[in-house]
């Protein structure tokens, strides 16, 4: 197997778009992000309260459709008097569904939306300024040139007590046990920055003295599809993998130990199917 970058899913897009609908079609992430903050989000904002907050200033990094966004915001109604969120998101296609989405959803209405095409080092090189309560960044700390950089650049933009929460892949997880111990020598050579975990952004936590909290959520991905190898199994490994057409991009040989190595140290058997460990952790920073 050729040890090209070129092989990494990073520079199909078309064909990355197509295994990660595979992958939300058999993961229980946005359950997980969802039962998270009706849970634990509520503690988060009542230590954030204080008399001296009118109107809540929020920034969202890299969005996406919005889902676990529109759920901290359905939170943030509740406590706030007004609420202000700037979601930020580079793909056109994904921010109208964003604002799709926040017509369609009345229970929003409360909220005042606004919303920049834009990636996470462009909104630092644009940002006038501004300072913000609350910070949120969901699995985005892939697509940044500098996750490091870009963890101390955003919590700069902090008020004083504000919160910066990371949503991101567990340093514990199927993840990164594939990626790091077994793909990383390999396929995955030289692409480092783009195999961020948990591990690596509580690393840098620690390093810098952040005053954070984690916690870490069980989050599943059906892996029966892979290990039967069908079309829509290949397109999940893929994504899992961060390997494009991983049907022949691994031998024949290759891809059976691959699949051995999978299911013996990133899954486990629950009611007698194969599930992949998507665990998440939660940072909760503040100021």
């Amino acid at each position: 197997m050729s040890g090209d970058n070129s092989l990494t899913m990073e520079y199909d897009h078309g064909r990355k778009g197509a295994a990660f609908q595979a992958f939300l079609n058999s993961s229980d992430e946005h359950l997980t992000m969802k039962r998270f903050i009706d849970q634990h989000f509520p503690d988060v904002l009542a230590s954030m309260l204080t008399p001296e907050i009118d109107t809540l200033k929020c920034l969202g990094i890299g969005c996406g459709e919005g889902q676990p966004d529109r759920q901290m915001v359905r939170q943030m109604i509740k406590v706030f008097k007004h609420v202000d969120y700037l979601a930020t998101e580079p793909s056109s296609n994904l921010i109208s569904t964003f604002k799709e989405c926040v017509k369609a959803e009345r229970d929003l209405d409360a909220a005042a939306f606004s919303f920049d095409a834009t990636t996470a080092d462009e909104f630092l090189n644009s940002n006038p300024g501004n300072k913000y309560h609350f910070i949120t960044m969901s699995q985005m700390l892939f697509y940044v040139n500098d996750f490091r950089k870009c963890i101390r650049s955003y919590y700069d933009l902090l008020e004083d007590g504000g919160v910066l929460f990371i949503i991101h892949l567990s340093g514990t997880s199927g993840w990164q046990k594939l990626w790091w111990e077994k793909l990383l020598p390999t396929v995955l050579k030289g692409t480092e920055t783009d195999l961020t975990t948990g591990k690596e952004i509580e690393d840098e936590l620690k390093s810098g003295s952040y005053n954070y909290s984690k916690t870490t959520r069980e989050s599943l991905i059906n892996f029966e599809e892979v290990f039967k190898e069908s079309d829509a199994g290949f397109l999940l490994l893929d994504f899992v993998s961060n390997v494009e057409n991983s049907d022949t991009a691994f031998s024949g040989n290759e891809r059976v130990e691959l699949l051995e190595y999978i299911k013996e140290k990133c899954c486990r058997v629950v009611n007698g199917k194969i599930y992949f460990d998507n665990s998440q952790d939660y940072f909760i920073v503040r100021k």
